[in-house]
């Protein structure tokens, strides 16, 4: 009698075991996997965003005109001018101004989708860059009076020049 249960058990292992895959077949078939469709971006909308980095310049310095002034004023040239100021202009004394330093800025822009192919904008930027040079001296100015000589009777060798620059802005219209 053992022997017969063992042999039913047996039987109804084996008997589950072949009609497990019948069960797949009564599952609804599935469809096909769908092409994936791309995303399309609209780029219509406003940023702001903001900027640091470092600006590197080097100034080119020639002096043209050293005036005294005299008549007629404002001429370079004047009499008072060529006497005071003998052979300047110096064209020898050019310097090079460097003003290098960081630069921080921010920006901010608007951009609209016209349709799928092209984006119209604009933009506008702000740029801190605060730098400055000074030299010792007047600049193309090799005579006396600049130099400071004792036979002269005003001395312009405490002057100085200078080159400063200031913010920098710029604005923009986009469009591709």
């Amino acid at each position: 009698m053992c022997r017969n249960k063992i042999r039913f058990g047996l039987a109804a292992i084996f008997a589950l075991t072949i009609s497990s895959p019948l069960f797949a077949a009564d599952m609804p078939v599935k469809a096909p996997p769908l092409m994936p469709t791309a995303a399309v971006y609209n780029w219509s909308g406003v940023y702001v965003g903001g900027e640091v980095g470092g600006k590197w310049t080097t100034d080119n310095w020639t002096t043209t005109c050293v005036d005294a002034g005299g008549f007629p004023l404002g001429l370079c040239g004047s009499p008072l001018s060529l006497i005071a100021f003998p052979g300047a202009p110096d064209s020898t004394a050019a310097n090079a101004f460097k003003t290098s330093g960081l630069r921080a800025g921010v920006y901010v822009g608007a951009d609209t989708q016209v349709n799928s192919s092209w984006v119209l904008g604009f933009e506008g930027d702000w740029g801190a860059n605060k730098q400055s040079s000074t030299v010792p001296g007047l600049l193309g100015c090799s005579t006396a009076a600049c130099a400071g000589g004792a036979l002269v009777p005003f001395n312009l060798s405490g002057d100085s020049t200078s080159v400063k620059f200031g913010d920098d802005y710029s604005a923009r219209l986009r469009a591709g």
